[in-house]
């Protein structure tokens, strides 16, 4: 198994933390659901272009293109985000 550099090791810590942080949070106020933290996070980033490629997406993420696809086909379900055809 491969090695896991210290960056790749903050992020996977980061992510962990997030995941902990919204299940406390969750609890705390009763709710059992809403936007998980990649979902947040994809919302962020396609607010601040005027066209997200769904690679450029994955990339920030550091998810593969096709987690990044059911990730945003997800939030089109929800009205949060709408999608077209590359030009």
């Amino acid at each position: 198994m491969k090695k896991k550099s210290t960056t790749e090791k903050i992020i996977s810590l980061m992510f962990n933390m997030g995941r902990a942080i919204k299940k406390q949070c969750l609890r705390d106020s009763g709710r059992t659901g809403g936007l998980s933290i990649l979902q947040t996070e994809a919302l962020w980033y396609i607010g601040e272009g005027k066209e997200v490629l769904m690679k450029d997406l994955a990339s920030h993420l550091f998810i593969a293109p096709p987690s990044a696809t059911s990730l945003t086909d997800d939030l089109v379900k929800a009205k949060l985000v709408s999608r077209s055809e590359d030009k």
